[in-house]
Order: C-alpha cells, then structure tokens, then sequence
C-alpha cells in the first residue's frame, strides 16, 4: 500500500486510499506523529509546517508566516526545491510574518537535506516503536494500587 499510493507523497497529508482496515491504521497518524520526531533525508514525508522535525512543530512557532504559506501540509521537499516564494507563499507579507519569515531561514539554513536518504521517523523516547515501549512511556507516571501487586 505505502509504495503503491504513497511514493513520494507525505502520506498523513494524502486522501486516504485502500481498504476500510488500513485507513483505520492510517487514522492513528496524530496520536504517531505526537510520539515521534524526523530525522531529514529527502524530505518527502515530513510535512514542512505540520511535523516535529525541527524540534518543534513550525505553524506553532511561527504562526503568522504559516497563515501566508499557500499550504501548511506541503513537504520539507518541495519547499526545499521552490524556485521563488511566491510558489509558496501568498504575498505580499505582514510586516511579522517577514519577521517570522529571517527567524525561520535562521532556523533552517542548515537543513541535513539529501535527496538519495529517506526520511527516518523516531520515537521520543529513542529507536523504533513498538506496542510495549509506548505502553511503558504512556502509563509510566500511574503507579498501580498495591493489591494488583500481590495479583
């Protein structure tokens, strides 16, 4: 499914295709993408204003730059290979969001872009996910009553 519809595509952005069980799966997105950060190769399935890949999420650290963007779910991708910005942005801009606009080239001038790596997602908490990490993460704080110790 992912090579087939996915390729080149950031595919929490996509309309969702497949089967009534996979798109069940693909619903999970939000609560993946709030576990997990990216780690940049191409940049073609991170979404450039919506994804934690710099550290935090960029419409939220930038609000009024992204209110000009001409989509807030473009990829790292395509706003690395932009020719102009008027391709991305709807100009002109407020006087902020140029502000916000010399913060955020700051902040990205040193993207690890290359274009032959794929993007790497990893959990917060280090490595790959699986069911029992996330559990542990998750309920780590709630200690149990201690009658379920003794069963």
């Amino acid at each position: 499914m992912w090579f087939k519809y996915y390729q080149n595509k950031v595919p929490h952005t996509a309309r969702e295709v497949g089967s009534f069980w996979w798109k069940n799966i693909l619903r999970l997105h939000n609560l993946y993408r709030g576990i997990t950060h990216c780690v940049i190769g191409n940049g073609a399935s991170v979404c450039f204003w919506e994804d934690n890949w710099a550290g935090e999420i960029l419409a939220e650290k930038f609000p009024r730059l992204a209110s000009f963007a001409r989509s807030t779910l473009t990829s790292i991708q395509e706003m690395v290979l932009a020719e102009d910005l008027d391709s991305i942005f709807v100009l002109p801009f407020s006087q902020a969001a140029l502000d916000e606009l010399l913060q955020l080239q700051q902040l990205t001038k040193n993207i690890p872009f290359d274009e032959s790596l794929r993007d790497t997602w990893l959990t917060i908490w280090g490595g790959n996910y699986t069911s029992s990490k996330f559990y542990n993460h998750d309920f780590q704080s709630i200690q149990a009553h201690p009658v379920f110790r003794a069963i």
